[in-house]
């Protein structure tokens, strides 16, 4: 009889307070049962995550560009590691001017002495001085003046034989050793000038070339110091060259692989793709710190996105 009594009201009045109170049991239970319902889902629940990388960075053949980033500790899974990588020239933002003055002081340039340069790596050269020949033509006065001296005269037509020679007093002849005096007079001739006319020699010159042959050989700079002084520098907007013979290295906490070759520019200054969403997600596994290492063989610029997707554990 209650429990017709109460299912009677239940359905005579439904603002009467135990029909209310039964009403308000039922949704608590109803709204429990959903609310463990979702909580069962939440805690089996886990957040892709989408972490972004980006860089333009300058290299070069000695300065390799190195990307550090971090896997978080709540990862359940790495979905994906994408790299996308362009090469640009190098662009520079100023240049060096004159020298502007030369103050006090000054520094050594070079403190283990000069340096040295061979100005030819194949030897030196030849030169001709004239292609053409010439004509040297040269005027002299002539003449000549003589001291005082003496002349023998013969004066007897039968001398002959040996030679004769004067002694400084007398004549003799060679081998016999007699004087012949009788045979010779000594004139003595005071000091005297032959004039000869005014009068030209002309030397004529073929045509020719003369070759100067220099030895391959080597300029050396002693150790020296420049004063001190100051470069105003020069502001704009510079263009140089695109990387190439790009390669890729990875590590995944023990060390860096081995190369990864990325491929060739086409040419010295064309901006070339790279790669493009190249997948390295073998190349890392786990949580932490990993590290992406970027080499070229020539100075110029990458332009990098690094994008990483992972699955992320909830936590409290």
């Amino acid at each position: 009889m209650g429990g017709y009594y109460l299912e009677n009201l239940y359905k005579a009045d439904p603002d009467h307070p135990v029909r209310q109170a039964l009403s308000t049991r039922h949704n608590f239970r109803v709204i429990m049962e959903k609310l463990n319902a979702t909580i069962a889902v939440v805690n089996n629940l886990v957040i892709r995550n989408n972490i972004v990388y980006t860089y333009i960075e300058s290299v070069d053949a000695t300065n390799p560009f190195e990307i550090d980033f971090h896997i978080p500790t709540a990862t359940d899974a790495i979905k994906k590691i994408s790299l996308t990588l362009k090469g640009v020239p190098f662009r520079a933002y100023s240049k060096a001017g004159a020298a502007a003055g030369t103050p006090n002081g000054g520094g050594d340039t070079s403190g283990a002495g000069g340096a040295t340069t061979p100005t030819s790596s194949s030897g030196g050269g030849e030169t001709p001085t004239s292609s053409g020949g010439g004509v040297v033509t040269s005027t002299s006065s002539g003449g000549h003046t003589f001291s005082a001296h003496r002349h023998a005269v013969v004066t007897d037509s039968t001398v002959s034989g040996n030679a004769v020679y004067f002694n400084g007093t007398d004549l003799c002849v060679t081998g016999g050793g007699s004087f012949l005096t009788a045979f010779f007079t000594i004139a003595t001739i005071p000091a005297h000038t032959h004039t000869g006319g005014t009068h030209t020699h002309t030397v004529t010159t073929s045509n020719h070339t003369h070759t100067v042959t220099i030895a391959n050989h080597t300029h050396t700079t002693p150790d020296h110091t420049h004063p001190n002084h100051t470069h105003t520098a020069v502001y704009g907007i510079y263009g140089s060259t695109t990387p190439t013979a790009v390669n890729g290295y990875y590590d995944d906490g023990g060390g860096y692989s081995g190369a990864d070759s990325y491929g060739n520019a086409p040419d010295t200054t064309t901006p070339w793709n790279i790669k493009t969403e190249y997948d390295i997600t073998d190349k890392y596994s786990g949580t932490g710190w990993k590290r992406l290492k970027l080499d070229t063989s020539r100075l110029g610029r990458f332009n990098i996105i690094l994008m990483i997707e992972v699955d992320l554990t909830p936590t409290a």
